[in-house]
């Protein structure tokens, strides 16, 4: 070797004995207490590899864009994901432009008004996702299963209705349709 010559960005070097080059400003990169970054406007691309558990996997990054092929499968997590503008209970959303952080949106069908929740309009199917009436429960058969239990605040039952259709006033396991205590 007969010279070690500083390029671009690069100080130091010499033509003899031990030489030593060090990062310094130049064209498309900027030199800051412990930190270089460069300006790949002046480049065709910006190759990075750490090499260490959750890095990146390939070993190019064209354009500053870095693609789910690019990264191992834990290496995102939740500190990396910026929090800045998100509050407690928001989502993580895509706007066709932009990635943001948004309230979940309100659930329009029912209210929450204190201890109560309930529906202005409409039907509530409960085992249904096509309610036939006001309020319909679909049982799990047609055997003895409880489709509706009503008790006071004691837990004694006033009301059952099995699957089946037998119905029990102030009977917990009604054996007839119609069984009243």
């Amino acid at each position: 070797i007969t010279a070690v010559n500083a390029g671009n960005g690069l100080t130091g070097g010499g033509t003899s004995g031990n030489v030593t080059l060090d990062i310094g400003a130049g064209t498309g990169i900027t030199v800051a207490a412990d930190q270089v970054s460069l300006n790949t406007s002046y480049t065709d691309g910006l190759y990075v590899n750490e090499g260490q558990a959750n890095s990146i996997n390939s070993s190019m990054i064209q354009n500053g864009q870095v693609n789910n092929a690019d990264l191992a499968n834990t290496a995102v997590t939740t500190a990396k994901i910026s929090g800045s503008g998100g509050v407690a209970n928001d989502v993580l959303t895509y706007d066709g432009q932009n990635v943001v952080w948004q309230a979940v949106p309100a659930d329009q069908d029912w209210t929450i008004s204190g201890g109560n929740v309930y529906r202005a309009s409409g039907s509530v199917g409960i085992g249904t996702t096509s309610p036939a009436a006001r309020t319909h429960i679909k049982g799990a058969g047609t055997g003895t299963s409880q489709a509706l239990l009503v008790t006071n605040s004691a837990n004694a039952v006033n009301l059952t209705l099995f699957d089946n259709g037998n119905l029990g006033l102030g009977d917990q396991g009604p054996d007839a349709i119609l069984e009243i205590v």
